[in-house]
């Protein structure tokens, strides 16, 4: 097995540089090929000018080749080391401990080995004894988990996830000590061994499916390598997406892992870690940047600081150089091996990982973990620290059972929960305005001598008065700066009141916050204080709609063009069957200008379509079919007609009724399909939960009406009071809490309303930081406030005008109203049929005007009639008319003679004409 050439390149650089290092070793320190922290360890202490110092040696151990491996030690314990440094996996280590115990020479180990604890005689948990060669700088976990998982955190119950047998059995006999000494009667922990990442994943999730627990507890005791990938697999899975998942790493390496699956999630993570970041030998090693500083490293760099002290502390009484043989049989040991070991446990360092102090067994004590936490958006933030000796110390958010603490609450302007008015002019409870210049800013005017009231004033009011029973606590009241409940933008960062609880700002919100999973997953929400639901407001109907052409409602545009061409088809077929039909011919009159020869037929062009159109209009034509075609065509058209009118007058009355009893738009379906130019809708852009609603909803209206709504940005308004003003111009509907929209309704001008049944149901709560206890004491207090009807008496305060309704009267005048319009209609209904009545008057004037200056004149002067007489004889009809002139009386005598018999040359040219 070659060495690691980075690891022979910095050590050929380091005796260029340093002709020192050549001189004989006393600390050697043995690097694993496979750490990929070891190229930057050597760069850090060549940096520190520790290579400078002749009593170091690197020696390369590899992963897999154990006979390599045998000789490097060897090879180190001939040349007289006095000390043993490990940076290489446990299995390796492994190695190094069995020849560090058979030859007496002490080892420094950097990685984790777990030794099991039991009860002495007295009950008290103790550990077992250790290889007395060995010192471990990685400190064991365990202790401070359990701590965390039971004290902090309440767990009644976890999993714990570890990849080492020895890890195992290190917790197994630290928890069923403790649970006999009944310190964890309270919490059960159950344990898996973790063969591969892929076998832990499948064995979750078959757990979360046949448990069906909600929330989940995890202690992951593996390299945070494969904890990182463990938690990205689980939380890929659709199977886990209604399940909330809290993990603790147990291992001290997750500054290099990703856990971003976990960003802007519902779930937490919990990390221990040696280093404390704001130390200054942190910040002098890391160079300022923090981005090569690992525990490794630091256990690295402070081990070969502890082997270097011990050996500065001999050197005025230096130890035996003694050259060990590894082959020879017994093994040779060291004579000052075990005063070497000694001086090591008494020899301290404090620098990145702390006080370097070792107990007999050789395991790390009075050590020191600091507990971090992922914040939203993937920064971790240190919320405490855990000592071998003292325990948990929690210094972030503490605990709310102190009886004194102050609370600060952030508030939201909107209307009736929250608003300014005049100081000491109102009946309400108020509280003064303590930021005038940022509540200026919100509101847009001076609030000199104003102060804050509304129903979140009123309800924190009570809730003070309620918890004053039991804590002392302080509420200091401020508005949201940016007046936004909390949203989270596109790059995954949130503002508004959400956001100052997630930075610390304030503790609780007060207001109309709805809870969505979105905030769910950064923030804790109490118990809903008040029940509401999203509503469409409008502006109110008044009279009625009336158009022009109403008439035509009752039936289609392509119906009434298939009536006008059934019309003109059945003119035809009448016209055609009339005139071929012999029995339609029959003798005329003398003075019938229509006859032919004698003959007439009564369905010419003009009177077949007359016919036809006075049918349809039941006024009943003076012509009556002779022939049985002709009759069987009539009584078609006849049949036909009867019911065409007949179902015309039935809707006609239908529609004119429904078109005085409803407005254009009554449910969601009429508005979400409707032309969008005729009513636009939307909702205000603080208004998270609409948002929210319409984008993750599965029902086909919501995702018409959503589209839409992204395709005009315009529909969406600024705030609740830009939206009322839009509706009260027309043409727009707003979407908005319906305490909101009923109060609106219920005032001046009343020209607003309620459009059908609720969108959706929403819920306001407290929202207080995750895992606070003021989530539960909140939650109690408004259970006792709402059984004592305080929530109610507050809401009926705010939100009802049921006895100062100031459009009840208005409401009562337009049902009036609207009874009377029930019961007849105006000229403005059939303005269309007045309409075309005097326009076929007109026509009809103007044609007669024109055929009598056409025609009239040339068949007036034939009959030698003056303009004058025709003018005068329009309202006489007592006047002698002239009579027509007769056939000549050969016709009429070759008809009578012959019988109508055919072979007469006036009878052929009479059926020629025909």
């Amino acid at each position: 097995m070659k060495p690691n050439p980075w690891i022979n390149y910095l050590w050929l650089c380091a005796i260029i540089i340093f002709p020192s290092a050549l001189s004989v070793p006393r600390i050697a320190l043995f690097v694993g090929d496979d750490v990929i922290e070891a190229p930057v360890v050597l760069s850090q202490l060549a940096y520190n000018g520790t290579l400078v110092d002749e009593n170091i040696s690197f020696v390369n151990l590899s992963e897999k080749d154990q006979f390599y491996n045998a000789n490097q030690i060897c090879s180190a314990l001939r040349n007289g080391t006095w000390i043993m440094v490990a940076l290489t996996n446990p299995d390796v280590a492994a190695q190094l401990q069995w020849y560090s115990q058979a030859m007496h020479v002490p080892l420094v180990m950097m990685s984790s080995f777990y030794r099991p604890v039991f009860l002495d005689s007295d009950d008290l948990v103790k550990p077992a004894p250790a290889p007395s060669f060995q010192l471990n700088m990685r400190p064991p976990t365990m202790r401070a988990v359990i701590d965390l998982a039971t004290k902090v955190y309440k767990w009644e119950y976890a999993l714990y996830v570890t990849d080492s047998n020895k890890k195992l059995d290190q917790a197994l006999s630290l928890y069923y000590a403790h649970t006999q000494t009944g310190a964890l009667d309270n919490f059960y922990l159950s344990f898996y061994l973790a063969h591969s990442s892929e076998w832990t994943v499948n064995y979750l999730l078959n757990s979360i499916l046949l448990e069906g627990i909600k929330e989940w507890r995890i202690i992951l005791d593996t390299p945070s390598s494969q904890a990182s990938e463990i938690m990205r697999s689980l939380l890929s899975s659709d199977t886990v997406r209604q399940r909330k998942f809290h993990f603790i790493l147990a291992a001290l390496d997750f500054e290099n892992s990703n856990f971003g699956i976990l960003q802007y999630t519902s779930n937490s993570l919990t990390c221990l870690t040696l280093i404390d970041k704001k130390d200054i030998q942190y910040n002098k090693t890391s160079q300022g940047d923090g981005k090569t500083m690992t525990t490794l490293l630091a256990l690295a760099m402070d081990s070969i600081d502890l082997a270097h002290a011990a050996v500065q502390q001999v050197a005025n009484d230096p130890p035996s150089v003694q050259s060990l043989d590894c082959t020879a049989l017994p093994y040779n040991t060291w004579y000052d091996g075990e005063q070497m070991l000694k001086t090591l446990r008494q020899t301290s360092v404090d620098k990145l990982t702390g006080p370097t102090e070792f107990d007999e067994g050789g395991y790390r004590k009075e050590y020191e973990l600091n507990i971090v936490e992922m914040l939203n958006g993937g920064e971790m933030s240190q919320i405490g620290t855990w000592n071998d000796t003292f325990g948990l110390h929690i210094t972030k958010n503490k605990k709310a059972d102190e009886k004194n603490s102050t609370i600060r609450v952030v508030g939201f302007y909107m209307d009736q929960f929250l608003n300014v008015a005049p100081c000491n002019h109102s009946t309400v409870t108020q509280r003064p305005i303590k930021d005038p210049d940022a509540v200026q800013a919100v509101i847009g005017r001076n609030v000199t001598g104003l102060c804050y009231e509304g129903y979140s004033v009123d309800l924190l009011d009570y809730l003070e008065k309620d918890l004053k029973k039991f804590y002392d606590y302080n509420f200091v009241f401020h508005m949201s700066k940016d007046n936004e409940y909390g949203r989270k933008l596109d790059n995954g960062t949130w503002i508004g009141g959400v956001a100052e609880i997630i930075h610390g700002t304030a503790d609780m919100t007060i207001g109309d916050l709805s809870i969505i999973s979105e905030r769910e997953a950064v923030v804790d929400f109490t118990i809903p204080f008040m029940n509401d639901a999203y509503v469409v407001m409008m502006k109110t109907v008044t009279g009625r709609q009336v158009r022009m052409f109403s008439f035509l409602d009752p039936f289609s545009w392509t119906l009434w063009l298939s009536i006008g061409l059934a019309l003109m088809i059945t003119f035809l077929i009448i016209f055609i069957v009339g005139r071929i039909a012999p029995s339609e011919w029959h003798l005329s009159n003398r003075c019938d200008p229509r006859a032919t020869n004698g003959l007439v037929n009564e369905y010419t062009a003009e009177e077949s379509l007359w016919f036809t159109i006075a049918t349809l209009l039941q006024q009943g034509p003076n012509i009556e079919p002779r022939a049985v075609a002709t009759k069987i065509a009539v009584a078609a058209w006849f049949a036909w007609s009867m019911i065409v009118v007949a179902t015309y007058t039935a809707n006609l009355a239908a529609f004119l009724t429904v078109n005085r009893m409803t407005s254009p738009i009554q449910t969601i379906d009429d508005l979400a399909y409707q032309d969008p130019t005729k009513v636009e809708y939307g909702y205000d852009i603080l208004n998270v939960a609409s948002a929210h609603f319409f984008n993750v909803s599965k029902q086909k209206v919501y995702q018409t009406m959503y589209s839409n709504m992204l395709s005009h940005p315009d529909w969406i308004t600024g705030d609740q009071k830009n939206g009322t003003e839009r509706v009260r111009q027309g043409g727009y509907a707003y979407i908005a809490p319906r305490s909101y929209v009923d109060f609106v309704n219920s005032g001046k001008p009343c020209d607003t309303m309620t459009l059908g049944l609720p969108l959706f149901y929403d819920n306001y709560a407290i929202a207080v930081a995750r895992d606070s206890i003021y989530r539960k004491i909140f939650s109690e207090s408004l259970l006792r406030l709402n059984e004592n009807g305080i929530l109610k008496m507050l809401e009926t305060r705010w939100f009802s005008r049921e006895m100062n309704d100031e459009c009840r009267a208005q409401r009562e005048k337009d049902s009036k109203a609207d009874s009377s319009d029930l019961s007849s209609l105006s000229p403005m209904d059939l303005t269309g049929l007045f309409i075309i009545l005097a326009g076929g008057l007109l026509i009809s004037l103007i044609v007669a005007i024109g055929e009598f200056l056409y025609r009239g004149r040339a068949k007036f002067r034939a009959y030698n009639i003056s303009l004058d007489s025709v003018l005068l004889l329009l309202g006489k009809h007592d006047q002698p008319k002239r009579p027509l002139p007769l056939p000549p009386i050969s016709v009429l005598n070759g008809r009578l003679r012959n019988g109508w018999r055919r072979g007469t040359q006036d009878s052929t040219q009479s059926d020629t004409k025909l």
